[in-house]
């Protein structure tokens, strides 16, 4: 029983991990592979901290989880998830890592992690960042990414990519106020 959690989808199995449950944060998840149907537990060993509201992408190798929140409050780190060895390794914080933040957008480009919005302790975000990975897969360093002059930062936004671009929809203000604009 969870909420707040993530899911991604490898091609073969769902992974669902992390979320929160009558108050109490978790760290932990399953994968379920629908034929045959089944549940395997995510191991735990060397996972991020527990949280909920955190952002979550599928790069082909590994499940990517960014920010949230717990009981020590915003989160700015994150954790690769390796299925085919069933482990975590820290996500690289080098370069210039995205704030932290919860309710933010990840989207996988094919080489890239994005990072975008979502909301903090001071506010909605209206930046993000890039991180590279390279031919095998290992990530490298962080890149800034600045939001586009006048759009405003939020969360609870929906964000694509159309092979080339970041496309980004809607969502609220710091203020409360729902928005109907996006930015490429």
């Amino acid at each position: 029983e969870r909420s707040g959690h993530s899911a991604v989808w490898t091609g073969q199995e769902m992974i669902v991990w992390g979320g929160v449950n009558r108050g109490i944060y978790l760290n932990g998840g399953a994968r379920y592979t629908p034929t045959p149907q089944g549940w395997v537990t995510v191991n735990t060993a060397g996972a991020p901290s527990a949280r909920t509201g955190h952002a979550a992408a599928w790069t082909g190798r590994y499940m990517v989880i960014f920010g949230g929140r717990n009981n020590a409050g915003m989160q700015a780190d994150g954790g690769l998830y390796d299925p085919s060895g069933n482990g975590w390794s820290a996500l690289p914080l080098n370069g210039a890592p995205p704030g932290a933040r919860m309710g933010a957008t990840m989207i996988w480009t094919g080489n890239a992690l994005i990072v975008w919005g979502g909301f903090s302790n001071t506010g909605h975000w209206a930046s993000g960042a890039v991180l590279s990975f390279d031919a095998q897969g290992v990530p490298g360093a962080w890149t800034n990414l600045a939001a586009p002059s006048g759009f405003s930062g939020r969360m609870g936004h929906v964000g694509i990519w159309d092979g080339q671009r970041l496309i980004v929809w809607g969502g609220r203000s710091s203020s409360g106020q729902i928005l109907g604009d996006g930015a490429v």
